[in-house]
């Protein structure tokens, strides 16, 4: 008898590290749900997925963004794991950085993950 295994929602699984996340997870049996802001990157690593996959483009960066991928996850899937792994990385100098490319950094990087663990 194989136990059931909570689904785990990855944020920033369209590319990188989020979907070798998902790969990885997705081949021990896990149902996997999919976060980013672009769909199409998201329905590519789905492809390639074994399992129950979930797509769900959302941005994390956004309190509305974060209440619709909470919702439409638990609505469809038992989420037991979440791998908050969304992040932006803006290569500019500390001097010629500017307030908006923090504040998008910290929005997303910092309060996404603090905003979805906590929702």
């Amino acid at each position: 008898m194989n136990p059931v295994k909570p689904a785990v929602l990855i944020t920033g699984a369209g590319t990188g590290i989020g979907a070798a996340t998902a790969h990885t997870f997705s081949k021990w049996g896990f149902p996997v749900i999919l976060n980013g802001r672009r769909r199409e990157k998201l329905e590519y690593t789905a492809k390639s997925l074994s399992g129950p996959v979930l797509i769900v483009d959302a941005d994390v960066s956004q309190p509305q963004g974060i209440a619709h991928l909470v919702s439409t996850a638990l609505k469809k899937m038992d989420v037991g794991i979440l791998i908050n792994n969304a992040g932006v990385f803006e290569p500019v100098s500390f001097v010629k950085s500017t307030d908006e490319q923090w504040d998008k950094t910290l929005e997303v990087n910092l309060l996404g993950p603090v905003r979805l663990t906590r929702a």
